[in-house]
């Protein structure tokens, strides 16, 4: 059976002084899109970056009357996107090419299957005021006209003019994403919010967010309620294909995490701490995660008196994420037992370590802290 995995893999360029956004794989999208709540398939969010790209024109010209002092809301009396067909009754027609979504003519049917289905799922779109308020838009996204013509290469979907608005606002800015990512490259669903999400705070370096909102942020419902469900299901697969991705160069980004506590007013709240990395810094990192672990090696060795094998347990745990604090740990265990009665002294060190990394699932780190990633 055919299916939409199959493709070809797109380089991508990094942004810098000779690769600005003005060239045709980067395009500016409002944060608001990248915020957006809901649960389309890998499919149906390429479309919604092929509908953004369609627009760049008006999209720019609304940054620029915005940071002129313009409002955040997207308002167009006329488009000049050419695949803007119509604007009737406060209704926008754009006209959606299949070859954008999918390189295979023979996976078209399923395109247009899953393009109908929009038509059925909400959205929660965030809203900000001048004022600081924050609210959600309910809705669906649009409505889809498919032709009966089965050669047809195209699909209209129509959006209320008041939805469009709101969905292309500047209430939390804009970004800039290199489109072949998405409509290209990314294959899981999850994977394409992940990425959407890290390029949103890229000039952040990474990013905080809360398991609990996270999980509302996909609309996952009562899927993978536990968190070991979770990250194998939906952050692992995520980031292996990201990596992979950048290791092909055919993604800008891809990111380490970990899980960190946290108080949020009388209750504790578990974060995922979220760093980027990228295309053109991935060798230095790999390189830093290195340095670290040989380092680690020997305070092993030397001053713990682990065993080699007991060492490399604990090695691929390791980053730059906990580095420091596992120095201060080690520091704390080496007190202990110069100060206190130990017995088995080697037990006490691998329990310390594995209070330490306390594993929830493999590759995952959870941190009693309120730190964030740096």
């Amino acid at each position: 059976m055919t299916t939409l995995e199959s493709g070809t893999f797109l380089p991508v360029k990094v942004f810098g002084s000779t690769v600005g956004p003005d060239m045709e794989t980067n395009i500016y999208m409002p944060i608001c899109v990248a915020m957006m709540r809901h649960c389309f398939t890998t499919t149906q969010g390429k479309a919604i970056i092929a509908l953004i790209s369609y627009l760049q024109t008006e999209i720019k010209q609304h940054i620029k009357q915005f940071y002129k002092g313009g409002d955040a809301l997207f308002k167009r009396e006329e488009y000049v996107s050419e695949n803007v067909e119509s604007v009737i009754n406060d209704v926008v027609g754009i006209k959606v090419y299949l070859k954008d979504l999918c390189s295979r003519p023979d996976c078209y049917g399923q395109v247009k299957t899953a393009l109908q289905l929009l038509t059925y799922i909400g959205v929660e779109i965030p809203i900000k005021t001048k004022e600081g308020k924050s609210f959600k838009l309910y809705t669906n996204l649009c409505d889809v006209m498919v032709d009966d013509d089965k050669y047809k290469k195209y699909v209209m979907l129509y959006m209320k003019r008041t939805v469009l608005e709101r969905f292309l606002s500047l209430d939390f800015g804009y970004q800039i994403l290199n489109k072949n990512v998405v409509l290209h490259n990314i294959k899981g669903k999850y994977t394409q919010r992940f990425y959407l999400l890290i390029a949103a705070w890229e000039k952040k370096d990474g990013c905080s967010i809360s398991l609990k909102e996270l999980r509302k942020s996909l609309k996952l419902g009562d899927k993978y309620k536990e968190n070991k469900e979770f990250f194998r299901w939906v952050v692992k697969p995520a980031k292996k294909e990201l990596d992979n991705l950048l290791k092909k160069g055919c993604s800008d980004y891809s990111f380490d995490y970990i899980i960190s506590k946290r108080r949020v007013g009388v209750k504790e709240e578990e974060f995922l701490e979220i760093k980027i990395i990228r295309l053109n810094n991935q060798e230095t990192s790999s390189e830093l995660t290195r340095s670290i672990a040989e380092q680690t090696r020997g305070i092993f060795k030397n001053h713990l008196k682990l065993s080699d094998d007991k060492i490399e347990k604990y090695i691929p745990l390791i980053n730059e994420f906990n580095y420091r604090e596992l120095m201060q740990k080690i520091i704390v265990i080496r007190n202990n037992i110069s100060s206190q009665s130990i017995k088995n002294v080697q037990l006490y060190v691998e329990k310390s370590l594995n209070e330490f990394f306390a594993i929830e699932v493999e590759g995952c780190l959870k941190f009693d802290n309120s730190k964030k990633a740096s």
